[in-house]
């Protein structure tokens, strides 16, 4: 149980740092949520026999992932994609998106290494629940260069639109909408990929723009790899991950499209 105490007293302490920092109650609320949750999931797994073990991170990320997506982005319009990211840097505003990114996805990756995106990602949330659980490793050649493409171009975009047009935020919905799109052409890519590659993660390793940075950070971090991104299979086989093939930069299992038939 020490990993699940370390994860909870680490957001614990940043919530109050923050809480009395900025005298913003929510910074308490949010970050001790989130660590509950992480805590309360990341112990499951820890306890539960081996067949249920899975339980425990599915329901950290629909508890985290839901809560992000859900009460975050649709009731509190507040868009958490990278585009909303780069939104929030040029307006020069230390809000939601940048908060996540540094803690989610820069500095927390030192930390825990991918444990974002097994544990957290409302996207992976989703993903999680469609039928092919089984990691069939990299296809061979340069697919996995395409998430840096997507971030270019999520980048480029937003630069565009802010020097070439002049566009602002000009309302919390305008965030909503972005997160809402934002969110269609994720999920409108990541499952018909995930039945195309028969591998639920395709996406998160070969589009996700949010990975770009994680490869820096996989033999590094307290977060054992089996806590970080794990799978049915891999609970069965008695470990929680680190397993070849990983998503978002994890070593590399070249196959060849037939043998993932």
């Amino acid at each position: 149980m020490l990993f699940p105490t370390l994860m909870f007293i680490t957001f614990w302490i940043l919530a109050i740092v923050l809480w009395q920092s900025t005298e913003h109650i929510f910074f308490l609320f949010n970050f001790g949520y989130i660590g509950t949750s992480l805590g309360f999931g990341i112990g499951l797994v820890s306890l539960l026999p081996r067949n249920r073990k899975p339980l425990g991170r599915k329901i950290a990320q629909f508890l985290v992932g839901g809560y992000m997506l859900g009460f975050l982005g649709l009731f509190a319009f507040e868009n958490m994609q990278i585009e909303g990211f780069f939104y929030y840097l040029l307006s020069g505003f230390f809000g939601g998106a940048v908060m996540h990114y540094l803690i989610a996805k820069v500095f927390g990756p030192a930390l825990f290494n991918r444990g974002w995106c097994g544990w957290a990602c409302w996207t992976a949330m989703v993903l999680d629940l469609l039928p092919y659980t089984r990691n069939s490793g990299w296809v061979p050649g340069r697919l996995r260069w395409l998430r840096f493409g997507f971030f270019a171009f999520s980048l480029g975009l937003v630069l565009v639109l802010w020097f070439g047009f002049g566009y602002r935020y000009q309302s919390k919905t305008t965030e909503l909408h972005w997160l809402l799109v934002g969110n269609a052409v994720y999920y409108g890519l990541a499952i018909p990929m995930a039945f195309l590659f028969k591998d639920n993660r395709s996406f998160c390793k070969y589009l996700c723009p949010a990975c770009y940075q994680l490869p820096l950070f996989r033999q590094r971090g307290t977060l054992p790899p089996g806590y970080q991104e794990g799978r049915p299979q891999a609970y069965r086989r008695g470990r929680y991950g680190g397993r070849r093939g990983g998503e978002c930069g994890g070593r590399r299992s070249f196959r060849t499209r037939s043998s993932s038939t």
